[in-house]
């Protein structure tokens, strides 16, 4: 079977015939170049990509790569929105900060506007 196969059994719990995919060849030569340029911007992707374009079997590994990968990418993305709220916290600190700090001045200076006039 396929990996192609595999994926849609895994996905659907069904094999579709091969009758059913007359553009596997043309789907693999997409894939190929989709490998191609993945493995310049994310390292290993490529290989990937390629390996399940090429029909390496490997009973699945190259699923378990993907999902590995997949999990790796919602951790680092989890990570990335950590990263983006603590941001925002410091953000809204220092804008709390900033506008005690110019309320203070701006009363100080009034009072002094007052005492010169």
């Amino acid at each position: 079977m396929s990996d192609i196969g595999r994926v849609q059994q895994g996905l659907t719990g069904q094999v579709a015939p091969p009758a059913s995919r007359p553009n596997a060849g043309r789907a693999a030569a997409v894939l190929g170049t989709i490998a191609s340029v993945a493995s310049s911007a994310i390292p290993g992707a490529g290989g990937v990509i390629a390996s399940a374009a090429g029909g390496a079997g490997g009973g699945g590994s190259e699923l378990a790569q993907m999902r590995l990968m997949q999990q790796e990418s919602n951790a680092m993305q989890l990570q990335y929105m950590q990263l983006q709220q603590s941001v925002q916290d410091d953000n809204r600190r220092f804008s709390t900060a900033s506008n005690v700090l110019r309320a203070g001045h701006d009363t100080q200076k009034a009072a002094i506007q007052n005492i010169r006039s």
